[in-house]
């Protein structure tokens, strides 16, 4: 047995080129259209309709302002606006995604609406026409349960280029 991104795995049951290929997404919709991001960075999920957002004056369109996480300020960016969908209202379906980069930064991520924790293999994301064009805002697209997810590549979407 071995443990693998906080799985306990046997070697006779998955091999270990199975579990490195594993991957565990956020699935979410922006104007209806699923998306996905890896779920590493993740750190914690606000209902954006009760979160208190400070505008930032000649900010570009796509920070929707700063909110206080106990005491600590992040950006909250809109990813309808980051990839560049036309603004939507906050609902009551409407999240703040607190994630993290590899360097410490914080940042919020506002979505329309979460969907739930999707299972895949990181080997089977498609790479996407865009990825062609060098657009660095999607990783690819993901078939899962008759529906393409686009997976964003938020190392590059939010944090910028590691």
């Amino acid at each position: 047995m071995y443990t693998h991104k906080g799985l306990v795995c046997q070697e006779y049951f998955l091999s270990r080129e199975t579990i490195e290929r594993m991957a565990r997404f956020i699935k979410f919709y922006l104007d209806g259209r699923p998306y996905g991001i890896d779920i590493a960075p993740a750190r914690e999920i606000l209902l954006a309709d009760e979160t208190q957002v400070f505008k930032i004056p000649n900010s570009p369109k796509f920070m929707a302002g700063i909110i206080n996480l106990r005491g600590a300020l992040a950006p909250l960016v809109d990813l309808r606006q980051k990839l560049n969908i036309h603004a939507g209202p906050i609902t009551s379906k409407s999240r703040i995604l607190i994630l993290q980069a590899k360097n410490g930064a914080v940042v919020g991520a506002l979505v329309d609406e979460l969907a739930h924790l999707l299972d895949g293999d990181a080997s089977q994301i498609n790479p996407s026409q865009a990825n062609e064009r060098k657009d660095e805002t999607t990783r690819g697209t993901l078939c899962a349960a008759g529906e393409k997810i686009s997976i964003i590549d938020m190392d590059h979407t939010l944090f910028g280029k590691d």
